[in-house]
């Protein structure tokens, strides 16, 4: 990854592009997770320290970088890098009638809160675009 985001910006078209960077695995250990598995034994099976260098990186040149695997909704900046992670989280077995009723009346409670713009992190927005 290093090698491409030197190449990017190595070329005068690429010093004017924004480089987005899409990967399973989240890129700091902070701010990434539930906070329960920031702590934990096991947080760098969540995220890695790509973003938590002390010196110039290829990363700095990164203005967005949009992951998975934490389980965890959330939007920070680290550094100049924009984290971005919108996961609908874990897929529960196939639903009864009843609980399907009430997974549907969670929802429209959930979109109601969303468009009076307080989502909060941790909590999956299925209307979440990102603007570039």
């Amino acid at each position: 990854m290093n090698i491409e985001i030197t190449c990017i910006r190595s070329t005068e078209a690429g010093l004017k592009q924004k480089i987005v960077v899409i990967s399973h695995h989240a890129p700091s250990t902070k701010g990434t997770s539930s906070p329960s598995d920031e702590v934990s034994p096991w947080s760098s099976a969540f995220g890695t320290g790509l973003l938590q260098s002390k010196g110039r990186s290829c990363f700095d040149d990164v203005q967005f970088w949009i992951y998975g695997h934490t389980h965890h909704c959330t939007e920070l900046t680290c550094g100049e890098v924009r984290l971005v992670s919108n996961q609908r989280g874990y897929v529960f077995p196939k639903m009864n009638h009843e609980e399907s009723e009430v997974s549907m009346v969670f929802m429209s409670k959930m979109r109601k809160f969303w468009a009076n713009g307080r989502q909060h992190h941790g909590i999956f927005n299925p209307e979440k675009i990102i603007d570039i």
